[in-house]
């Protein structure tokens, strides 16, 4: 091998190597990114579960106190019936 054919192929080396490395780095970047908008993802989820669970105490406490005014009003109703 001649020298000039050795300093094309030493050229193309540090090519494939400045390349390689600008494609890891670009890897590296996006599975960051990715990770990041996964953890983002995963409070949002976090979040709306709690939420959820907020709102549905809320509607079964809603629905055990309109039961016990409904009871109470039945029972007012009964009496008053009664006293007529």
């Amino acid at each position: 091998m001649d020298p000039e054919e050795i300093k094309k192929l030493s050229e193309d080396i540090q090519q494939k190597e400045s390349t390689i490395i600008g494609l890891n780095n670009s890897y590296h970047q996006l599975e960051t990114k990715k990770n990041q908008e996964l953890d983002n993802l995963k409070k949002q989820i976090t979040t709306l579960t709690s939420q959820l669970t907020q709102l549905q105490s809320k509607q079964n406490t809603d629905k055990k106190e309109l039961a016990s005014t409904l009871d109470n009003l039945i029972k007012d109703i009964q009496d008053l019936n009664q006293e007529l």
